[in-house]
């Protein structure tokens, strides 16, 4: 359930048979010759990695490799074929060249291909009847049968050759394209359960779910109808689960090339046993494009130090206080913008206060090593949150609620993804004593003034009691002892 940008893996190399498009009963051509052929090329992958994940897997028809996912002809295939400025289809049938790779020999039924005449095929032959070459296609409706299966695919794989020419009667090769992409995704989950979708979502309508196959297009073959910021794969009845043995689920699904260079992907996991959703954000940084298969893992990641609430700016929250043992530990008491615990009521003690002379001006230390208590302390990409950050929890995260744990109030925060923090309740200090102590949440943020209403010589102060929650950030007197909790942005 991580919010982050992911790497990519490249897909074994599994051979993805078609499925046969004729009913009628397979007879011998041992004696006949054709010179029509068929090629189809494979799906190929993405190229971010050649390691293959095979663990698992029985040995059926599998052909584990590196190069991609490998296409093969099935008996009694059927391919349409137009003629340019014909109106009546042309089917053919496979006589030779089943499961033996991307070549296949296939015959004509009634008609001729005739010199000179230039023809494009498609593949699955939608109606033997179709009388112009636009062929309805449809992404929706896919059902995986078992974690892992990928067989609906083939139902869902159509392929358009190139344009051929025909320089002597009934004689041409054609080139077959896939026009969809390929997505692979293994998910890890936080526990064992039986499911029954994956939905991947966009917040734009970046999947084309129905369209148009204009066959002699030759700038763009599909041509969108519905185009949804969804799609869904169903899972078949209580068949796909996770088990204590493997808590990866492996989704495969065929869509419609889209661009997520930029965009987020939100991969929603509904239980089949009433659970609750689970929700993944991620950002492939791909432009899946179609003859192509790419392998997505959704690490469900997990850390000691820092959260993932999934949200959309991919920050992690450290999981508690500058100073605290636990989650529950109030931690250390820090003056604004000063790593030292606070000792002082004179304001020019702390490092703070020089940063004063920059009044009228929102000023943020995030990541400057002399300010920033986080990054002076615990290092590494640890900072303090600014406005933004403490907003954005605000906003996006699903629930805030007030609660008490093992005897500590504070507010509890649970993310979209099922993750949660808690801020204990610290209250404040000053030289003279501690004020509001397991009554109200207060935590510096790295920003010089609250935005809204910026006073004079304060720091923005994130708050939050049981009588008021959500909030907004307050201005607050920067020598003041107040709680940090660190974040790591992304």
């Amino acid at each position: 359930m991580k919010t982050k940008k992911l790497l990519f893996a490249g897909l074994a190399g599994l051979l993805f048979a078609s499925c046969a498009q004729d009913d009628s009963t397979y007879e011998e051509h041992n004696a006949k010759q054709t010179d029509i052929t068929v090629n189809a090329d494979d799906f190929v992958s993405d190229g971010a990695s050649r390691s293959a994940r095979v663990s698992g897997k029985k040995k059926t028809a599998l052909q584990l490799g590196s190069s991609g996912l490998a296409f093969s002809w099935t008996q009694g295939d059927v391919t349409g074929v137009f003629a340019e400025n014909s109106g009546q289809q042309m089917p053919m049938k496979m006589i030779d060249g089943q499961g033996t790779g991307n070549k296949a020999y296939f015959e004509r039924e009634d008609y001729e291909l005739k010199s000179g005449v230039r023809y494009v095929g498609y593949y699955p032959v939608v109606d033997r009847l179709m009388q112009e070459p636009f062929i309805d296609i449809d992404y929706e409706g896919q059902v995986q049968s078992t974690n892992g299966s990928y067989s609906h695919l083939a139902k869902y794989d159509y392929l358009v050759s190139d344009a051929v020419t025909v320089e002597k009667t009934n004689t041409a090769d054609f080139y077959f394209n896939h026009q969809g992409a390929i997505l692979r995704l293994m998910i890890d989950m936080p526990e064992t359960d039986t499911y029954s979708s994956v939905t991947l979502s966009s917040a734009d309508a970046v999947f084309t779910t129905k369209a148009v196959m204009d066959l002699f297009n030759t700038t763009e073959v599909i041509q969108p109808k519905t185009k949804s910021k969804s799609v869904t794969l169903d899972f078949a009845a209580n068949s796909v689960s996770t088990t204590a043995d493997k808590m990866q689920l492996e989704a495969w699904i065929m869509i419609s090339p889209a661009d997520f260079t930029t965009r987020d992907m939100t991969v929603t996991v509904k239980s089949a046993t009433g659970k609750e959703d689970v929700v993944y954000t991620v950002r492939p940084e791909k432009n899946f494009v179609k003859g192509k298969a790419y392998i997505i893992n959704v690490k469900n990641d997990e850390s000691d130090e820092w959260v993932d609430l999934g949200l959309p700016s991919g920050t992690l929250w450290a999981r508690k206080n500058v100073g605290a043992e636990k989650e529950t530990d109030y931690g250390n008491y820090h003056s604004w913008g000063d790593s030292k615990i606070i000792t002082s009521n004179k304001y020019n003690d702390y490092s703070g206060f020089w940063i004063y002379t920059n009044i009228g001006k929102y000023i943020d230390y995030q990541g400057n090593t002399r300010y920033d208590i986080a990054k002076a302390l615990w290092g590494g990409d640890w900072v303090t949150p600014n406005q933004n950050d403490f907003l954005e929890l605000i906003e996006y995260c699903k629930t805030l609620e007030w609660k008490n744990i093992g005897g500590v109030n504070g507010l509890f925060i649970t993310g979209h993804n099922g993750r949660s923090i808690f801020l204990p309740a610290n209250g404040d200090r000053y030289v003279d004593g501690y004020y509001a102590v397991n009554e109200v949440c207060a935590y510096w943020s790295s920003e010089f003034k609250a935005r809204y209403n910026g006073e004079d010589n304060v720091g923005a102060l994130f708050t939050a009691s049981e009588d008021e929650y959500p909030t907004d950030l307050i201005d607050w007197e920067f020598a003041y002892g107040c709680a940090i909790r660190p974040v790591i942005k992304k």
